[in-house]
């Protein structure tokens, strides 16, 4: 599962040219509208689920920007990021919360800006709710050796699982 976030640059008139500010946009409205049925058995949340979105900006092990909140509006999350570096690797790091302000999407990218139209895709993967996933096993199969014509026989499965 992935969202996608597009961040389009902008000259920042206060600034000097090594200085830029990012518009960013993130959508889960153009999701197919299916994706938000499915949560895979350890996720914590859904699309549907998502009630904010915040994003961190780091050059190398310095926070440029931490937790800024994207307003959302129809399903779609942006803001603007300011005073981000021309030329140095930039992590971005995207949160998406629920309801309860529990994180359960999250995403990064490395990218450097150029200052020349730069975008940035930060796909969103779900977050493991750590309870794990158990596949069931087939531990013995019982069946009769043969079956004669017009009478009844049987097979017996045995599975080893949890339930749920």
């Amino acid at each position: 599962m992935l969202l996608v976030g597009s961040c389009q640059l902008e000259p920042d008139s206060n600034s000097s040219n090594k200085e830029e500010r990012v518009s960013i946009s993130i959508s889960t409205s153009r999701l197919p509208s299916n994706v938000n049925l499915y949560k895979p058995a350890s996720a914590l949340g859904t699309f549907a689920d998502i009630t904010s979105i915040t994003v961190d900006v780091k050059e190398g092990d310095t926070f440029l920007i931490t937790a800024q909140s994207l307003t959302e509006s129809a399903g779609n999350y942006s803001g603007t990021l300011t005073n981000l570096p021309v030329g140095p690797g930039l992590t971005f790091v995207v949160h998406a919360y629920n309801a309860s302000a529990t994180e359960i999407f999250s995403g990064t990218i490395i990218q450097t800006l150029t200052g020349s139209a730069d975008n940035v895709e930060v796909y969103l993967s779900p977050i493991d709710d750590g309870t794990g996933l158990s596949i069931p096993s087939i531990t013995k199969i019982e069946y009769l050796r043969s079956i004669r014509p017009s009478k009844s026989g049987f097979i017996k499965v045995y599975l080893k699982g949890q339930v749920g």
